[in-house]
């Protein structure tokens, strides 16, 4: 029964592993509209028109959420990759350890998400009103 739990939880962190490569690649963070035209930004480059550029402002914000985006990747491999040799010996130290690297890379995650999403709103409100 644990042999399963341990496999189930690996299975379910290698898609979250996958998710979060995803998003951070992405750049489709947010989509707007700039002069008429269709425009969408990620945290690496952004997009008007469907031509691609990047990002020409330094803003801090953009790094932090980079960063921490980053880290939740990296979290989840570790978490991931300790789940996966733990599956031998489900009682070991190792799945703790990947369960609580699981969480924190979540946790990390959110706090990428909430400081784009709440310092995004305030800038471009500043910017474009």
């Amino acid at each position: 029964m644990v042999l399963t739990l341990v496999g189930g939880a690996s299975l379910g962190g290698v898609a979250a592993l996958v998710l979060f490569i995803i998003s951070t690649a992405t750049d489709y963070w947010m989509q707007y509209r700039y002069s008429g035209n269709a425009a969408n930004q990620g945290l690496w480059r952004f997009c008007i028109n469907r031509k691609c550029h990047a990002h020409t402002l330094t803003v801090a914000f953009w790094d932090a959420t980079r960063a921490f985006m980053l880290l939740s990747v990296l979290g989840c491999f570790a978490g991931v990759l300790l789940g996966i040799t733990a599956s031998k010996r489900p009682r070991s130290r190792r799945v703790r350890t990947g369960g609580i690297a699981l969480l924190l890379s979540g946790f990390l995650a959110l706090l990428a998400l909430a400081i784009y999403t709440g310092m995004t709103v305030n800038f471009f409100g500043k910017r474009y009103s």
